[in-house]
């Protein structure tokens, strides 16, 4: 039988998808995962465990769904030697892509498989969303990845997975990070654009983050505020801690306790008293249901996730407004309710389509990150317009006070000139009247 130079391209073009296909894994933080299934008491997962997930039962009611299926058997390899890394940095932050970066933005294709996002929101885009970027803030992170050893799960083949599987949605878990992320992020607010912009020409060197800040005090002097977003995935801990002017003895003993507390965590891996899950690699049980990452993904992915973050301080810039207008209240005052309600229509619409992701069009993608976009850039700048009224309100009472202060100065500087006029024909009244007075 013949066969044409299309058919041979045919077979041989499926063959590489296939190949891909089944190379291919869905990678996550460990804690990433773990800390959305809280319900679940053993949540780690072994090498071959299926992924349990979250399912939504009902608008806005999420249901942690535990799976049961078998582990996937086969050869467990501990590779501790080739796999060994410890990657520290500290670096300057100037967006939120470099949280995306440095600290990780999550795939988007496991979030949506395990409907992680109806329980909580990634990690990158929580932090980010913290954080103000802009000419008087200076923000600076210390972040350490630390992978003692990788578990890898060998099979024999493809097929050996398919004996255990249920239906087309589940994952097992085939590789298995051991090791921890530790983060110390500072932002520091200062009254001055000038401040910040000495600390970002600074060319200071130091891998620890108290050394930084107190390079950062001599050359800017003290913050008007700091913020400290600490992460360590060993201990599945996640905090964040605010300062005001006056509390550098508390920061400095802070950073100084989260070094120690780093140290501690990678000496007791290294020496194996204990290990944390760093990653997880996912494959599905069925490989063609295997869900392609194409690099336009990525990209809308990113940009959606850059969206969610302007969605959610635009939240937080309203809640000031809203204690602004309390405070004092404006014409325009009234105006920002209906931006309230549309701003949390907004984000419940975003976050239903990115919960599932995965199963969206590439140009369903296109068209959400743009239309939201739109949106959200039209509620920041009623926002920004509604910022700049204050402002020019609070000029035009620092304008009238100062014109009474001046009207006030002048009064008392007019009443003590009339008093001493008085005070002074008093006193040549009674000088006239005695050299008038003949002697006795």
């Amino acid at each position: 039988m013949d066969i044409t130079c299309d058919t041979v391209l045919v077979l041989l073009l499926n063959y590489l998808f296939l190949s891909l296909t089944r190379a291919q894994t869905l990678n996550i933080l460990a804690f990433e995962y773990t800390r959305n299934l809280q319900e679940i008491p053993n949540m780690e997962l072994d090498i071959g465990q299926c992924a349990h997930y979250v399912e939504e039962i009902s608008p806005g009611v999420p249901v942690v769904r535990q799976c049961f299926l078998p582990k996937v058997q086969g050869q467990k390899l501990d590779s501790a030697k080739n796999y060994v890394l410890n990657d520290t940095q500290n670096i300057e932050v100037k967006s939120a892509s470099d949280i995306f970066t440095y600290v990780g933005l999550c795939d988007s294709t496991v979030v949506s498989e395990l409907g992680l996002l109806h329980k909580g929101e990634c990690v990158a885009i929580e932090i980010a969303s913290m954080l103000s970027f802009n000419k008087k803030t200076y923000i600076r992170a210390y972040v350490e990845y630390y992978r003692h050893k990788v578990d890898i799960l060998e099979l024999e083949n493809e097929f050996t997975a398919l004996l255990t599987a249920g239906n087309e949605r589940e994952l097992y878990l085939k590789n298995r990070s051991i090791g921890t992320m530790e983060v110390v992020l500072v932002e520091m607010k200062f009254h001055k654009k000038k401040k910040a912009a000495l600390l970002k020409k600074s060319r200071y060197q130091s891998l620890s983050m108290r050394d930084w800040f107190s390079h950062a005090k001599a050359v800017a002097g003290e913050p008007a505020n700091t913020k400290i977003v600490r992460l360590s995935t060993a201990k599945r801990v996640m905090e964040v801690k605010k300062y005001k002017t006056g509390q550098l003895r508390a920061i400095e003993s802070a950073l100084m306790r989260y070094e120690a507390e780093i140290l501690e965590t990678r000496t007791e891996i290294e020496r194996g008293y204990t290990e944390p899950h760093l990653n997880y690699a996912f494959k599905p049980y069925h490989t063609q249901a295997a869900n392609m990452r194409s690099t336009s993904d990525r990209i809308f992915w990113e940009q959606a996730s850059l969206v969610e973050i302007d969605i959610n301080k635009s939240k937080i810039r309203h809640k000031a407004l809203d204690r602004k207008c309390k405070r004092n209240f404006l014409p325009s005052c009234k105006l920002m309710k209906p931006v309230k309600k549309n701003i949390r229509r907004l984000k419940r619409k975003f976050d239903k389509e990115r919960r599932i992701w995965s199963s969206l069009s590439d140009m369903r993608k296109r068209q959400l990150v743009e239309t939201t976009r739109k949106q959200i850039d039209s509620f920041l700048q009623e926002q920004t317009k509604m910022n700049g009224q204050f402002k020019q309100w609070r000029k035009q009472q620092k304008a009238l006070k100062k014109a009474e202060r001046l009207r006030q100065k002048k009064l008392r500087k007019k009443q003590k000139k009339k008093k001493s006029k008085k005070a002074n024909d008093t006193t040549m009244k009674a000088i006239y009247f005695l050299a008038s007075t003949p002697p006795y």
